[in-house]
């Protein structure tokens, strides 16, 4: 990432209200992936739904 690429993401982020990052990461879910990995045992899940809880965004995950 170049330092004006930097600088356009942080300039977003503060222009932005948490209601606008809730829709944003909706619509990048089909980018995230979250793993669990314990030593060997490997878990794969998969984002089902965001959704904003006051100040904070809830993620609602599922064992993929």
């Amino acid at each position: 990432m170049t330092p004006e690429q930097h600088t356009q993401v942080i300039e977003f982020y503060n222009q932005t209200t948490n209601e606008q990052h809730a829709f944003f990461l909706e619509l990048i879910t089909d980018k995230l992936s979250l793993w669990k990995n314990q030593k060997t045992f490997i878990n794969s899940y998969k984002i089902e739904h965001i959704n904003l809880n006051g100040i904070y965004i809830d993620v609602h995950i599922q064992k993929d």
